[in-house]
């Protein structure tokens, strides 16, 4: 419970618990799992189109559709000021990802989100957002350049949060008569 001698730092933690877990409640492509009291780590799984490389022995090149994504983003002693680690553990082919590594560029500012941030990772995956410019995969970048005119992208366009609301009908007067 949360009272006037509580730690700043644990606010912070606790509130990015609870704007996760409402995430998790409004998305059905992202599952969060917290980890810890208070949370101080985070279990995620993305549930959308992207593409890893599988090549065989004598290939550069085998692009495999996967729908299955998962990281862990860990809050560090320097967090808020320095952003979580994500340690990213399923295979992705993407410019700003390499091997378990994510760039966050611009992604992060201590007064940023984490919830945000795992939407801007998922339209990374979806390939929504990706910088050619300076990647860490160069191979990826490379293929995103080539296919840049064959609207290709995104590999998929649903929206992290889901849509939910009530269409009504609204009626006018025919004012004419």
């Amino acid at each position: 419970m949360l009272n006037k001698n509580t730690s700043g730092k644990i606010r912070r933690f606790l509130h990015e618990a609870r704007e996760l877990a409402s995430l998790n409640e409004r998305s059905s492509i992202v599952d969060i799992e917290p980890e810890g009291d208070p949370p101080t780590a985070f279990q995620v799984t993305v549930n959308c189109r992207g593409v890893c490389n599988n090549p065989a022995e004598d290939e550069e090149f085998n692009l495999v559709e996967v729908t299955t994504h998962r990281f862990r983003m860990s809050l560090g002693h320097l967090f808020p000021s320095a952003p979580p680690e994500i340690q990213w553990e399923t295979s992705i082919f993407h410019p700003n990802f390499n091997g378990n590594e994510v760039c966050l560029g611009d992604l992060w500012a201590g007064t940023d989100s984490l919830s945000d941030l795992v939407v801007n990772i998922v339209h990374m995956v979806q390939y929504k957002e990706f910088n050619v410019a300076d990647p860490l995969n160069r191979k990826a970048a490379d293929w995103v350049r080539a296919k840049l005119d064959q609207d290709l992208f995104p590999l998929d366009n649903r929206p992290v949060v889901d849509l939910d609301f009530d269409m009504a009908v609204v009626r006018r007067k025919n004012t004419d008569n």
